[in-house]
C-alpha cells in the first residue's frame, strides 16, 4: 500500500493505493497526505488484527475458509454479495439483468392481457410504482425478504392493507419468477401479520327508513343505487356498471354479467319484493352527477353520521341471512356461504328482520 500526490480532475490530491482486492485494484484520494496516511494507518491496523485472528485459527477453520471462498468465486459471486443476499433474507443473489420499472411494466402489461378487471389494474400499477419510487433501477434479483419485510414496517399499514399489498407485490415477484428472471419470491416468505375479522357494522332498522325516506322526498333518481345496495346486497362497484336493462321487474330478477361482477362470474339475483317496489319509483342506473354530494345529503337528513365501509351490502347480507339463511344469502350476494354465516348470524333479530323488509316507499300501490 502507497501514498503518493497525483492529478485527479485537475487538482492536486493524495491518492492510497490499497492494492488488488478481489481482483480489482482499489484507489482512495484524499485532500491532504494528512489524511491519506491516517487512512492508511486504520486499513493496516486492520489488516494486522485480521492477520492475528488467521493466525490463532486452527488449520481445519483455514482450509474450511479457503473452501468456501473458492466455491464463492467458482460461481461468479464475491463475499460481499453473498453477505448482501443472507442479510436480504435471500437464498442467493441473482443478477437477472431486470430493473425493476421495466418488471413493473411486464407484470403490467401480462394482467392486462389477463383481462383482469380495470379496477384491480390501477391499483396494482399505482402501489408497484409507489414501491418503486427511487429504486427503479435496482436489478429485481436485489430483492430478500428482509427488503419486503423493511418496506412494510417503513410504511406502519394496518394489518388489513397489508395483506391485500404485499398480494400486489407478490404478484410482482411471481411474474419475476416465472420468466426466470429469479429463484423464488421473497413474499412468500415475509411474515404476514394476523388480521383480526370484527363483525361488520350496518344500519339500524330507523336509519335504513330515514335514508330511503329521505331519498324518496328529495332526490329519487338515487333510488336504484340506495335499493339494490340496501335490499338486494349488490357492491357498489358492481352497481355502478349496471343499468336498467339489466334489470327485469315483472320477474324480480336481476343480472351481473361477468364483466361487472367482482368476481367475474355472471350472477343472477332474485329481488325480494321490498327491492322490486322502490325501484319502480324509477332513478338513474347508474347514478354519476355528483352523487357523493348528494349521498351526503341524504345521509345529513337521514342524521347517519357514521358509513363504514359497504355498509349497504353489510346491512342487506345480514337481513338476508335472518330472512333466507345463510345459503340462499351467500348465492343472492355473490359470497362464500361460510363466511357469512361465521359473521352474519344472529346479528340482527328475527323482529328488525320483519320491520326492516317492511320499509315500503309511502304509497306502495303507486310502486306495484
Amino acid at each position: 500500500m502507497k501514498v503518493r500526490r497525483t492529478l485527479r480532475h485537475g487538482k492536486t490530491v493524495w491518492e492510497l493505493d490499497t492494492g488488488v482486492i478481489e481482483g480489482k485494484r482499489r484507489r482512495l484520494f484524499f485532500r491532504t497526505e494528512k489524511a491519506a496516511r491516517l487512512r492508511l494507518s486504520e486499513i493496516e491496523s486492520d489488516f494486522h488484527a485480521a492477520g492475528r485472528r488467521w493466525t490463532a485459527a486452527s488449520a481445519a477453520s483455514k482450509a474450511n475458509v479457503i473452501r468456501i471462498l473458492d466455491e464463492i468465486q467458482s460461481q461468479g459471486l464475491t463475499l460481499d454479495r453473498v453477505w448482501h443476499a443472507y442479510r436480504s433474507g435471500k437464498v442467493a443473489f441473482e443478477e437477472s439483468g431486470k430493473r425493476l420499472a421495466d418488471a413493473i411494466e411486464e407484470v403490467l402489461e401480462a394482467k392486462t392481457a389477463a383481462n383482469r378487471c380495470p379496477a384491480y389494474l390501477t391499483e396494482l400499477r399505482r402501489y408497484l410504482r409507489l414501491f418503486a419510487r427511487g429504486r427503479e433501477s435496482m436489478d429485481v434479483g436485489a430483492f430478500g425478504v428482509a427488503d419486503i419485510e423493511a418496506w412494510f414496517s417503513e410504511r406502519k399499514e394496518p394489518p388489513s392493507s397489508r395483506v391485500g399489498n404485499l398480494g400486489k407485490l407478490s404478484a410482482l415477484f411471481d411474474h419475476c419468477w416465472r420468466r426466470g428472471y429469479i429463484k423464488e419470491n421473497p413474499c412468500l416468505r415475509a411474515q404476514k401479520p394476523h388480521v383480526e375479522i370484527g363483525v361488520p357494522k350496518i344500519l339500524s332498522v330507523d336509519q335504513c327508513e330515514g335514508l330511503m325516506r329521505a331519498a324518496e322526498a328529495t332526490d329519487r333518481r338515487l333510488l336504484p343505487e340506495l335499493a339494490l345496495g340496501l335490499f338486494a346486497g349488490v357492491r357498489p362497484n358492481e352497481i355502478a356498471r349496471l343499468d336498467w336493462s339489466r334489470i327485469d321487474l315483472e320477474r324480480s330478477l336481476l343480472t351481473i354479467d361477468a364483466a361487472a361482477s367482482k368476481v367475474r362470474h355472471r350472477r343472477l339475483v332474485n329481488l325480494h319484493p321490498t327491492c322490486v317496489a322502490w325501484l319502480r319509483l324509477g332513478g338513474d342506473l347508474p347514478c354519476a352527477l355528483n352523487r357523493r354530494r348528494r349521498m351526503d345529503a341524504l345521509k345529513a337528513a337521514a342524521s347517519i353520521r357514521d358509513w363504514p365501509h359497504d355498509v349497504l351490502r353489510h346491512t342487506a347480507a345480514s337481513h338476508l341471512v335472518a330472512l333466507h339463511g345463510a345459503r340462499t344469502a351467500a348465492e343472492t350476494l355473490g359470497h362464500s356461504e361460510t363466511m357469512l354465516f361465521k359473521h352474519y348470524r344472529e346479528l340482527v333479530t328475527k323482529r328488525e328482520a320483519t320491520l326492516f323488509w317492511g320499509i315500503l316507499p309511502a304509497d306502495a300501490s303507486a310502486a306495484t
